[in-house]
Parts: structure tokens; sequence; C-alpha cells
């Protein structure tokens, strides 16, 4: 792999959240109080418009059939505002966790979300878990995935997310503005899903937060859904990168 996704290695992410650059300098300045403005970019910082993405969220994975129930991890958590969010919108009785290789970004996420657990950890060895742990693990804008075009790489995170989950359960990885990702690496994935530990791999086209806030979960009825989705098609043609994605990977119930 070379270009715009060596960075995004997990050995590379390690070696920056070691040292501080890039993303992980970012929660390091928030946590002292010195750039909060930076973290924007970066993730999702304001509760409530996190609570209106995980509704969001929820109910595009109950259109489609996949568990929303916990217990969910929320890898590459950052400061942990959509792992609560996910709490909240799946219900107090559900069991969410976060992990990040940020060790600011998870104290920040302990301090503000006590509901919640959170622990530094990277996403592509979850060894500190039992297999079949999990009924979700969700992934929004989470680098490997959204800065690599990398099919192998996919693959290996994937493997390890398959392990962790139960019967039945579901990756749900979220692209937001990136046309380059898990956009170029689908069709490979979908091949390789049985020996990955999946039975299917699809990409779904998810309603526009600022649409949702307004229309709730009727935007996932099944007529004005299609249209949604029609939409989102004509415009990834014209304006390739501006629709929101969730790709969705389902283990076998068996």
């Amino acid at each position: 792999m070379s270009g715009r996704g060596d960075w995004a290695t997990p050995e590379r992410m390690a070696e920056q959240a070691a040292t501080g650059e890039g993303v992980f300098g970012a929660y390091e300045a928030f946590e002292k109080g010195t750039d909060e403005k930076t973290i924007g970019a970066h993730g999702i910082v304001d509760d409530a418009y996190a609570l209106v993405y995980a509704r969001n969220l929820r109910d595009l994975l109950r259109r489609h059939g996949a568990p929303v129930a916990g217990p969910i991890l929320d890898v590459g958590c950052g400061i942990g505002t959509i792992t609560h969010a996910i709490h909240a919108a799946c219900g107090a009785g559900t069991d969410c966790q976060g992990i990040d290789l940020s060790a600011p970004a998870i104290r920040v996420a302990r301090e503000r979300y006590a509901d919640c657990a959170f622990r530094v950890a990277s996403a592509d060895d979850l060894g500190t878990f039992a297999d079949g742990t999990f009924s979700l693990i969700h992934a929004r804008e989470f680098y490997p995935f959204t800065r690599s075009a990398d099919a192998g790489l996919h693959a290996r995170f994937l493997s390890e997310f398959a392990a962790k989950l139960m019967p039945g359960g579901s990756v749900a990885a979220v692209q937001i503005v990136e046309p380059a990702g898990l956009a170029d690496s689908l069709a490979a994935l979908a091949g390789q899903a049985p020996s990955l530990g999946f039975e299917s791999a699809v990409r779904r086209v998810m309603v526009p937060n600022r649409a949702y806030r307004g229309i709730g979960r009727a935007a996932y009825g099944a007529g004005l859904y299609t249209l949604v989705s029609a939409a989102g098609a004509v415009l990834e043609s014209i304006r390739p990168g501006r629709v929101s994605y969730v790709y969705l990977f389902r283990k076998s119930a068996v």
C-alpha cells in the first residue's frame, strides 16, 4: 500500500498515538483544555448531535435487520461522545464499551461518561475480549476503513471483529465524507466474506442527520427510504464522497 492511506495502518497509528501526532495530539490538547476546537475535525463532540446520529444509526440497523441491543463495542471511540449516545439511543440496559489508541481520549471519556466502559486498545487486537462477546461492533470514520483502499488491511480488522461477534451479530462501519475507503474494497470483501467469518457484506445509504432530525424513524419506512437511497445513488454519481454510507457485515446466526 502506498500514498494517502499509508499513515492509517495500525502500526503507524500506534506510533502517532505514542508521539502525539495528528488526531492524537488533538485529543491531548483537548484533555488539557488548550485547544478544544481542533478535536471537532476528528469526531463528534456535541452530545445533542451525537444522540441524533445514534438514533439515526439505530433505525437504519433495525430497517436492515441488524441487532441494536447490547453488548456493543464502539471502536475508535475518541472521547466517547458517540459511545454514550449509542447507549442512550439503544436503552439504559445496553452494555456499551469504547476503545481507542489515545490514552488522553480514553481518560476524557471515562470522566465524562460513567455509563459506558472505556479502555485503551487497538481494534486489530481485541484479545482482551472473549470471543462471541458483542452483538454489534460500530466504527464511525474509523481511519483504516475510511482513509485507505487496502482490502487486505480492511480484511485484517474484519476478521478480528468477526471472532468477537455473537452469532447473528453485525459490524456497522459508517463512512461519512470520503470517496475512498471501504467503497473501494467492498466487492473484494464481499467475495471473502465467508473466509472472514461473515455471511454478507453490503452498503446502505444513511439518511442525512439533518433530515432525520425532522422526520425521525419514519425516514426508514419502505417508501421514503427507497427514495432517499435512490437520491443518494444519484448524488454519489455526481459528487462522489457526499453520501453517508453504513457498511454492514453480518455474521451467520448458526
